[in-house]
């Protein structure tokens, strides 16, 4: 006799009426006997409500790779109107495969094998209650924008097993339709309908799940450096679909108009100057984004913005106005630009060669002096206060030279060699 410790309910329907309903599952099949002398199994019988009697065992067959298990395993007993398990039972492999999914491109029919004479795929498979369909199911691929005759129909691609689906070739269909056509920074391009001539607007056309667009999508080319006044955009091809083997190129329409290369060249940068290219934020201002490249035309896209650098220390800008500038119609346009000055700031060291002591920068005016290892630099525009034979001379700062504020004298200490002895001149001009 078999030990029965019960460890949980089968899953089956309960009723008020006494006896076990049978089993429905997908993954095995059950045979229901009563036990007879010397453990003899004796098929039950269900009565008039469809139920097995109380005492009745239940014997699981697996289905597997060949079929049902032949020896199957007892699974468990009716007992009070329940099914219980009998310790230690395991669950059938579940070896079923899932539907795939389909899309606008590719769907899928499930068949099975017949040998006779040969291997042929002739009987439709349906998906049980699970929705799941059995092992050994082939899977034959439906291409839905290619003709019936094309080459890429009727492929058996795959079959299900061991809850897998293990396939010879891809489940996608090839690519149908045509590509979009490359955008770049001269030209982008715009999909329409096809509506019987070159000139008319049909209606807008979008990529289908392989990325493509369908026959007869008609592209329109528009140019960046205009305006849609100015270029209200010409159609330039149109997707045509060979009506044998269902491929799909562009066919372009003859005399396309040229657009305008709205981008712009690398500004020239020297020894006083660089710029830094980056891409705007947003065009309501001018905060700097991300890093700006150039394309293969070694060219900067229209609405790159551009940053006009001082790079030689301690060469200086002027003051007043943006440093930043925008890439539009194929020209760099700044506003009030603010220009940097081959010109390095002004040397203390030369007043003081002059004759001049006790620099003191005006209360009140401006001064930006900063220091290397050695001399005192004073920014272009900066002003000062200098000793000079007991008067007082206001200088500015000027393109690396020391004038008298308000007036055409130039301060500039210059070095000439006589005899090998170092002498420094003042200079009026």
């Amino acid at each position: 006799m078999l030990l029965t410790v019960v460890i949980g309910l089968l899953e089956v329907a309960a009723t008020d009426d006494s006896g076990c309903m049978p089993f429905s599952d997908e993954a095995a099949t059950y045979k229901y006997v009563a036990k007879g002398p010397k453990n003899i199994e004796i098929p039950a019988q269900i009565d008039n409500s469809g139920m097995y009697p109380d005492y009745t065992h239940v014997k699981r067959f697996c289905k597997g790779l060949h079929g049902e298990d032949t020896t199957g395993w007892f699974v468990g007993i009716c007992l009070a109107s329940q099914w219980y398990y009998y310790e230690g039972v395991q669950e059938c492999d579940d070896r079923r495969c899932s539907p795939l999914p389909t899309n606008d491109t590719v769907s899928f029919e499930y068949l099975k094998a017949t040998v006779n004479p040969g291997i042929i795929f002739n009987i439709t498979v349906h998906p049980d209650a699970s929705g799941k369909y059995p092992e050994l199911t082939y899977i034959k691929r439906i291409c839905k924008n290619f003709p019936t005759d094309s080459n890429v129909q009727g492929h058996i691609i795959g079959m299900c097993y061991n809850a897998e689906w293990q396939f010879s070739s891809t489940p996608t269909c090839p690519a149908s339709g045509c590509p979009p056509l490359p955008d770049d920074g001269i030209v982008f391009y715009e999909y329409y309908g096809y509506a019987g001539d070159r000139h008319t607007v049909g209606p807008v056309v979008t990529k289908d799940s392989s990325g493509n667009y369908p026959s007869p999508t008609h592209a329109r080319r528009r140019c960046r450096a205009l305006s849609q006044e100015a270029d209200p955009g010409e159609f330039v091809a149109i997707c045509y679909k060979s009506g044998t083997t269902g491929e799909s190129h562009w066919e372009y329409y003859k005399n396309i108009g040229k657009c305008p290369d709205p981008r712009c060249k690398p500004l020239e940068a020297n020894e006083s100057v660089h710029y830094e290219y980056f891409t705007m934020t947003n065009e309501t201002d001018k905060k700097k984004g991300p890093p700006a490249k150039v394309g293969k035309s070694g060219k900067y896209p229209e609405h790159t913005c551009v940053k006009k650098v001082c790079s030689k220390w301690p060469y200086t800008c002027s003051a007043g106005g943006p440093i930043f500038g925008e890439c539009i119609g194929a020209t760099w346009n700044f506003t009030a630009l603010m220009e940097c000055i081959n010109a390095r700031g002004c040397d203390e060291n030369d007043l003081f060669e002059l004759g001049f002591k006790e620099i003191m920068v005006r209360e009140g005016e401006f001064s930006d002096s900063y220091r290397d290892a050695y001399v005192l630099f004073y920014a272009t525009g900066s002003k000062v206060s200098a000793q000079c034979r007991g008067e007082t001379a206001r200088l500015e700062c000027s393109n690396g030279e020391w004038h008298d504020l308000g007036a055409k004298t130039v301060h500039r200490a210059q070095r000439k060699d006589f005899a090998h002895h170092e002498e420094y001149f003042l200079i009026l001009e």
